[in-house]
Order: structure tokens, then sequence, then C-alpha cells
């Protein structure tokens, strides 16, 4: 695309991308993005962010002269769609122009890229997401940035404001002079005054960072917690907390952070305090790796810190725990030294944080926004095609979304026509093509969910043939949808989870499904899961719809990647040695670890049963279990497939239903589930 005198181009290569990363800084006050998150984003690595584009803008010599990425997530889409209205949304961020016109090429082309995907407002600039780093400075230019905090300059609020942007969710960021905090608020609290409060102090330490129960994983648990009455706040999951505190065993100085736990051991308020690297990652362009290192260690050179995260359980809130909190932490950055403490967005609405930081005689630094603009859509007609679209995000065995959706409009009433793609079945593991017609059945639902969101009401016209030869014809009119109670939200969001599933409490079941007992169940999953790997030919298919590795070309496109399946270190390792033709390694390894594979040890068993086992029966059964699957992510819950029980005939007869058809784990995830892959994003 040309705009004037420059060209702006889609970052395509890690050339590209490296140019992308050199563009020179406009101002010594701004803080570079992390170049191993933009390489890592540049490959298509990006948790719960449906898709990232770079964009470059050159003059007409080819030097860059501006930048931004543009993305989408659904995630984002259902939280934001409470303040701002339904979505979806194109996102941007990582914004850096040299002049007017070069933002304006850039923000341009994040609204084409809006208005051509169907778009109903943009928003941003956000990095990736909102609760990662996020809005544009309104005030405060003069102070600049600091670590975790966006500094831009005036250009951009006023570009944004000049292209129809509105502020949403004003904030500051805080700086307060360590020396000048009063000696009341930095008097360490007493072991007395943390047992009135039911706390205790848990030590922090670099050896306890990480795993299950490490420190990380308890601020993470905390932190969806506490934020999560946010507005813009998307919950963060093992994967995104592990990458966005990478190097923190380098960067964190024990001392600087505050953890206070309950009875439980699990923590009830917190505060994560690290030095500013501002000041390297200005020299070395955003680079923070092992020619960092020495720097890093030699940390007597960074003399300010920053807050980084602060929470309190919502149980816990009122209770005057942030508060201790503050005092440990000021007792902490006084004796060591420190010169100030800078505090990332702290929303004008947060009185009560807003209260400690002053009342320690701290200031707003820096005054900033998230902007927005609605896109207009006038007289919307129903389109059909963005209902394929949503629909892409159904259920189907292995990931491999055979659905093959045609509109039709020849003059007669317009249709869609659903076929099969043959080379998207699986012959072997579903001969009878069950859960082909189940995954349709699914489809169709997603569609419903779709269309009743713009008044229409879908029927199924026709169904003839079976497996991949199955033609079914859908047509849709005006009206309201009785049966469809979920929206367009929870089709986009919901999730498998096949990692641990805790207890559900009390589970109520449609007609047709059927809860077991878990201590029943156990021994059967194991069972049917050594079927699967004794099975040469079971296997070979498996294999074939595994994404192990984001160099695999599918990865972004469909199959069941290493992520949503939650694989051991171990198995992903033997996995990747049968791709490779070590094919005698690989069904000890699937018959040892099967139950990840299945889901299987956790939440509650669920059999689905259908009377009526011909194809259309089939697809209405696909419905129902779509309409089951939404209905208890709207609850919080997360269902894990496991089709091989009803597959393996040793397994079968032991279900108690005559005609099972789908088999599965529910319960609530203890973790924020990895999106799966689709071919059309």
């Amino acid at each position: 695309m040309q705009t004037s005198r420059l060209t702006l181009e889609e970052v395509r290569t890690p050339a590209a991308c490296e140019e992308f990363l050199a563009l020179p800084a406009t101002d010594p006050r701004e803080v570079p993005v992390l170049a191993d998150d933009v390489r890592a984003w540049f490959r298509g690595e990006h948790p719960h962010v449906d898709s990232v584009v770079l964009l470059l803008v050159r003059d007409e010599s080819g030097a860059p002269v501006g930048r931004c990425l543009t993305h989408r997530s659904s995630e984002a889409d259902a939280v934001l769609a409470a303040g701002l209205g339904p979505g979806p949304f194109q996102l941007f961020g990582a914004v850096a122009a040299g002049s007017a016109e070069a933002l304006r090429a850039l923000l341009d082309e994040v609204f084409r890229r809006a208005q051509a995907a169907g778009a109903a407002g943009v928003f941003g600039p956000v990095t990736l997401l909102p609760n990662q780093l996020g809005g544009a400075l309104t005030a405060g230019f003069e102070d600049a940035g600091f670590f975790d905090s966006p500094w831009t300059p005036a250009l951009l609020a006023e570009s944004l404001t000049a292209a129809g942007f509105q502020p949403w969710y004003p904030a500051a960021t805080w700086e307060i002079p360590v020396r000048h905090i009063p000696p009341e608020k930095r008097r360490r609290p007493t072991k007395t005054e943390l047992a009135a409060a039911g706390v205790r102090r848990l030590p922090a330490s670099r050896l306890r960072l990480r795993g299950p129960r490490g420190q990380v994983e308890l601020m993470r648990q905390a932190l969806n917690a506490s934020f999560a009455q946010l507005p813009y706040y998307t919950s963060i999951s093992r994967r995104q907390m592990t990458r966005q505190t990478a190097g923190l065993e380098l960067l964190m100085d024990p001392r600087l952070v505050v953890m206070l736990g309950d009875g439980s051991g699990d923590l009830a308020s917190f505060a994560l305090v690290v030095p500013d690297p501002a000041p390297l990652l200005r020299r070395s362009r955003g680079e923070l790796g092992l020619r960092q290192l020495p720097a890093l260690l030699r940390r007597g050179r960074l003399r300010d810190a920053v807050l980084i995260v602060q929470g309190t359980r919502p149980d816990r809130q009122g209770e005057g725990l942030l508060t201790l909190v503050a005092r440990e932490l000021f007792a902490a950055l006084h004796a060591g030294g420190w010169d100030h403490l800078r505090v990332t967005f702290i929303g004008e609405e947060n009185h009560g944080s807003s209260a400690v930081f002053a009342k320690a005689g701290g200031r707003p630094l820096h005054r900033l926004s998230f902007f927005h603009r609605r896109l207009p859509r006038p007289g919307r007609s129903p389109d059909p095609q963005s209902w394929c679209l949503i629909a892409a995000r159904a259920p189907s065995a292995h990931n491999t979304q055979p659905w093959e959706p045609q509109l039709l409009d020849d003059g007669a009433e317009p249709r869609i026509e659903l076929t099969v793609d043959p080379a998207r079945t699986l012959p072997v593991g579903d001969p009878d093509h069950r859960d082909l017609h189940l995954s349709l059945g699914a489809w169709i639902e997603s569609f419903a969910v779709a269309a009743a969101a713009e008044g229409q009401q879908v029927r199924i016209d026709d169904v003839r043939g079976a497996g991949p030869e199955i033609r079914i014809v859908l047509t849709w009119t005006a009206g309201e949808a009785q049966e469809v109670t979920a929206d367009v939200d929870d089709v986009l969001t919901r999730r498998v989870h096949r990692g641990t599933l805790l207890p559900p409490g009390e589970l109520h079941l449609p007609e047709g499904f059927q809860s077991l007992d878990a201590l029943d169940a156990d021994p059967l999953e194991r069972r049917a899961g050594r079927h699967l790997a004794s099975s040469p030919s079971l296997v070979a298919e498996l294999l074939d719809w595994l994404r192990l590795d984001p160099s695999d070309p599918r990865w972004h496109e469909d199959g069941l990647s290493a992520e949503c399946l939650q694989l051991p270190r171990t198995l992903r390792r033997g996995l990747n040695l049968g791709l490779r033709g070590l094919r005698p390694v690989l069904p000890p390894l699937l018959g040892r670890f099967s139950p990840p594979l299945a889901g299987a040890g956790t939440g509650v068993p669920v059999v689905m049963e259908a009377r009526d086992l011909s194809p259309a029966g089939l697809v209405e059964a696909g419905r129902r279990l779509q309409r089951l699957w939404l209905e208890l992510h709207r609850q919080g819950m997360a269902a894990s497939p496991a089709s091989q029980v009803i597959d393996c005939p040793a397994t079968v007869g032991s279900l108690g239903v005559d005609h099972p058809v789908a088999y599965f784990r529910v319960g609530i995830p203890d973790d924020v589930p990895p999106r799966s892959a689709r071919r059309h994003r």
C-alpha cells in the first residue's frame, strides 16, 4: 500500500522484523518494546491473541519511518463489550512514527483492516492486551517513561483525537521519592498487626519463583482474582505469566516482593516491585538477554524501582491489607537506598490505591488513556459470511475442522450449503463418521448463535448423504431463535481444557447427558488410552494432526497443538522423535501418558446418549452438545473430550447407556485454557 511519498507494508520476513525493532526512537523518553517479545509475535507466538500483524511505513528511500502492530483477541472483545458495546474490535499497539504523515498511514491501514474484517470498532494502543501494556499519554510528556509502562508523544493522542477516537478509562502513573516517604508510612508492620489482620509474611526467593505452588503462580491466581472486575482485564494464563515474568529471577530484588498470605497459604495481598531497567533497554534497543546480563547483575546502577502490580483478593478487600503491603514495601525501599518508586497504570476511579501513594508523598507522573472509535455499520443486512467465520470456532475431533460452507445466492432464497472436505476426516479413528456428524452439528449451532445476534433464526432444510458425502442446507428468517441462549462472545471464547479441572459443584445436565462416578471412569480412560496406543494406524492418524512446534506451517491452522494438549515435556520430545521417523518409541509413550491426552482424572465424567444415530440425528446431537458446552462456559466451566472411551470396544460397554456418542470431563479449569488454531481466522 502506498500513501503519498510513504509506502506501508506488512512485516513478512525476519529481516523486516529486525527493521521493525531497529526503528530509531523519536524521543529519548521512550522505552523500547522488549525485542524478544516482538520476535515471538512475528513467529506467531502470542497466547490468547488470535492474530498479530506487524506493519512498517517506509519513506521514498526505503528507510523505516513508522511502525505499529494490529491484532485481534476474542478474549478482549468479550471483556471490552461491557464498556464499549459489542465487538469485535481491531486492536493496535507498539506505535512509533517520526511524523504525523507516517502515523496517519498506520492508522488508515488499521482502519482498513478493521473494516475488511467486519470489526465494530478500533481500540488501543495495547501491546498486546490492555492488562499487559496499554494507553497513550495525555499529559506528563516532560517526564520520561519507565519499564512496563508506555511513554508516547503528544502527537499520538492528538492524531487519535483528530481521527475520531474517544478516550476511555483514564489513568495515571505515579512517582514516589523514597526519601520523602513519611516515617509512619514506611514503618514495617509488626507480627501483632499482621496476626490481627489474619495474614502472615510469605518470604520471596528466586529459588521458589516457579512451580505449581511457586510465587509466580500464587501471584497469577491472586492477580486474576483481584483484577477480574476491571473493564479491560483479561485473565492471565500460566503460559502468559511465564512469558511476562521471563528473566524475573535476574531482575528481581526479593526484598521488594511483598506477599501476605492467609491461613491456607494463598496470597491475600501482594506487590511485585523490580529495579527499573529502562536505561538499559534504551541503550540496547529493547534487548534483554545474555549480553545485558552483566549490567543487570550490577544492579547498583539502577536506583529507581517499578511497582509492576499489586492486588488484594476480592474477599479480603476493605480490610486495610494494601496499607500493610505498602508499609512493608516502603520500608524495604527506604532501607535499600532506592531513589524513586514508579507505579504503573492506576485508574482514576481507583481512589484507594491513589490515596496510598499520595499519602506517601507521591505525585501523578503521566496521565494516560485508552482510545476507541466505533466504526459505522449503517443499515446492516444479515451477513452469513461473518456467521461462518464465527462458526469456525466450533469443536471437531483432532481439530480437523472438516466443514466447507458455501453461500448460495442464485436468485432464490439465500442459503448455506454445508459439505465436508474428505481430507479433513478421520477414516481410522472415526470410521462410522460419528464425530464428523457431531462436529457439523456443533458448527451449525455456532452459526445459529451468530445469526441470532442479528435477529435471524436458522433452520436445517435438508440433510442428505453421510460422512464425507453429506450435504446440509441451511436457511434463515427474521425472528427470535428460541433455543439459542449463548451469544457470539461465548462461541469465540469457549475453550477445551485438558489440564486440571476442579470440581464444578452441583452440575445440572439436560436430558440425554449423564454424569459418571470418577472412580469408575478413571480406569476406563486409562484402558482406552492403552487401546489407542496399541494401534499403529490410530497412532499414525493422530500424529498427522499433532502440531508440536510453532515452526510447523500448520501450527496456526488446525490440529492438536502441544499447548492445547498440555503435554508433559518428556512426551512432547518423544512425539517429536516419532514424527522424525522413530515410530517405535510412540506406543509406549502414548500408553504411559494417555491421561493427559484424554484429560483423565479430573472433573466430572459425562456421557451423552443419542437415540437417533442417523446422520441427521447425530447432527442434531452435535447441536445439543455444543449448546451444553457453551452453557458450561458461561458458568465458568470447561470440557475435556475423551472420545476414545467410546471408540474402545473394551470400555464402551461400561458406560451404562445404550447409544453413547460423546464422552468428556467437566469442571472449572485451573488455568486459562489455550486457544486452539483455526484455518479461518
